[in-house]
């Protein structure tokens, strides 16, 4: 007998193959081993010269040949098992400035659980980021070492991650045009990142009367930033505001009049404080 070897299969079973001698040449064809041989691994991990165990060995053939031969039942032989290759497939990910990366795995065997490390090269945002894999040599180290890595690169996408832009309506004094003034808070930035809008965004009211509660149009709402190009902004794009009344100055001036016995004066006066 001898081993055919096998890659590992979380199972004893060891496959094999034999050599029959002894027999004469008269007695070809009329005398074999039966094929209901039983051959085990003594260990089922991934290793060389590993005895496997043959039992049940049983001489088959013509009644009257067999009848002139005897063989052992039993037998030792060693053989290998070999690593098992495991397929790997990038998983995508939101930016979280890590370059930690996560892959399934697959051709695992039964309830094998693999450990292993994945990184990108960077932390930043992508598309197809090369992702660097390996086995684990200090988590399940028993177990991995029954595989190996079909390959050791792989891909995934680093998708920007979400920011929330809130925008608060300042109060204004109507000033006959629709410019108006916000405040805003941003929610989503990772620490350790510096990320901030452009002061180019607009704040308009949708008209340019006093109203209370008015509403008010944000636009050109871009990040700035050393990582601005990690993250992605969902502006409210409204807010609301107030405009209030404008004070008018009445200049007046007398006109003086010729004494009449009357209290009553003529005065005239100038208006300011409106718009054209």
């Amino acid at each position: 007998f001898y081993s055919l070897g096998k890659v590992y299969d979380r199972n004893q079973y060891a496959p094999i193959a034999y050599n029959l001698s002894g027999f004469f040449p008269l007695d070809i064809g009329y005398v074999d081993i039966s094929f209901v041989w039983v051959a085990t691994y003594r260990d089922y991990n991934v290793n060389i010269g590993i005895p496997i165990d043959i039992s049940n060995i049983i001489i088959w053939g013509d009644k009257v040949v067999i009848n002139n031969y005897y063989i052992i039942s039993t037998s030792t032989i060693s053989g290998k098992i070999s690593k098992r290759y495991l397929y790997t497939t990038g998983i995508d990910k939101n930016y979280d400035r890590k370059v930690i990366a996560n892959v399934s795995i697959s051709n695992i065997v039964g309830d094998d659980v693999i450990g292993y490390f994945a990184n990108f090269d960077d932390f930043n945002a992508g598309s197809n980021k090369h992702i660097t894999v390996s086995l684990s040599d200090t988590i399940l180290p028993n177990i991995n070492t029954n595989y190996q890595l079909f390959t050791i690169h792989d891909k995934a996408n680093v998708y920007q991650a979400l920011l929330k832009a809130t925008f608060t309506g300042l109060t204004k004094v109507y000033n006959a045009v629709t410019d108006g003034q916000t405040t805003y808070t941003i929610s989503g930035i990772i620490d350790g990142d510096i990320i901030d809008i452009s002061n180019i965004y607009t704040s308009n009211f949708y008209d340019i009367n006093v109203e209370d509660n008015k509403l008010m149009f944000i636009n050109y709402v871009n990040l700035i930033g050393d990582n601005y190009f990690n993250y992605v902004i969902d502006a409210s794009g409204y807010a609301y505001g107030q405009i209030i009344r404008k004070q008018l100055i009445p200049n007046f001036y007398s006109l003086g009049k010729v004494y009449d016995r009357n209290q009553y004066a003529p005065i005239a006066y100038n208006l300011s404080g409106f718009f054209p």
